[in-house]
C-alpha cells in the first residue's frame, strides 16, 4: 500500500522539485504526514486490521456455523476471548497441564489454589434464528481427595450490560472430575434470540488442593 502511494524515490523527487527541507516538511504535512500514513496503512492492511480479522476481543455475531471468534483457541491469548485470573494466571494457553482435545491451545481455569478465573466472549444472536446450538468439550481434573464441593464453577450465560446471570447451564465441582476424558456438551441458546449475551466459563478454587476446568473446541451454530 505504501509503494502505491509514495515510494522513497518518489518522495525524494517531489522534495527536489519543491524547495528543500522546509518545503519537504510542508509537502509532507499537506499530503499525509506520519499520522496519515499510519491511518492509510490501517485502512489497507496493517497489523491492527490483521488482529481484528483474527477475532481480537470484541463482539461475535451468530450467523451460520463456527460463529465464535477463535472458538478452538488456536489463535492464542487475547484473540476472541477475554480472560481473568485473580492470581495473574494465563487462562487461554498453549502450555496447560493436560493435552488439549484438539490442536495445541485450550482454556485452563483453576490453575492455582485460592484462585478465581474466567474466560468469556460476547455474541449477538439474531432475532431471525430458529436454533442456536453451542457445542464444546470440557474436562475436569482435581487434586482434591474428597467429593465435597470445595472447588466450583461452570458455564454461565450473562447479560454483558448489567452483569446479571441469565442462566447457569453447566454447574460442576471437584466431585465431577472426568477421569482424564474430554466430554462433549451441547447448549441451546435459541432462547436468547434478538439479544447479545456473554458466554462465560468461570472457576473458583479454595485454599487447599486445586481443581482445573479445561475447555476446548467451542463452536456456536445459528440458523
Amino acid at each position: 500500500a505504501n509503494d502505491d502511494d509514495s515510494s522513497d524515490d518518489d518522495d525524494a523527487t517531489a522534495n527536489d522539485d519543491d524547495s528543500g527541507d522546509d518545503d519537504d516538511a510542508t509537502a509532507n504535512d499537506d499530503d499525509s504526514g506520519d499520522d496519515d500514513d499510519a491511518t492509510a496503512n490501517d485502512d489497507d492492511s496493517g497489523d491492527d486490521d490483521d488482529d481484528d480479522d483474527d477475532g481480537a476481543p470484541g463482539l461475535a455475531t451468530c450467523s451460520g456455523a463456527d460463529s465464535l471468534n477463535n472458538g478452538d483457541f488456536e489463535l492464542g491469548t487475547n484473540y476472541g476471548w477475554s480472560e481473568f485470573s485473580s492470581l495473574g494466571a494465563t487462562v487461554v494457553t498453549g502450555f496447560a497441564s493436560v493435552t488439549p482435545y484438539s490442536g495445541s491451545w485450550l482454556a485452563e481455569l483453576g490453575e492455582y489454589s485460592s484462585e478465581q478465573s474466567a474466560v468469556w466472549q460476547d455474541v449477538a444472536i439474531p432475532s431471525w434464528i430458529t436454533y442456536a446450538d453451542m457445542f464444546y468439550r470440557y474436562r475436569i481434573e482435581t487434586n482434591e481427595s474428597s467429593i465435597i464441593a470445595y472447588d466450583t464453577g461452570g458455564l454461565f450465560i450473562i447479560d454483558p450490560i448489567s452483569g446479571s446471570t441469565l442462566s447457569n447451564p453447566d454447574a460442576w465441582n471437584n466431585g465431577d472430575q472426568t477421569n482424564g476424558f474430554w466430554l462433549p456438551r451441547i447448549i441451546d441458546l435459541s432462547a436468547y434470540s434478538g439479544q447479545t449475551v456473554r458466554i462465560q466459563w468461570q472457576w473458583d478454587n479454595d485454599s487447599s488442593a486445586t481443581t482445573q476446568l479445561l475447555i476446548d473446541l467451542v463452536n456456536l451454530t445459528c440458523s
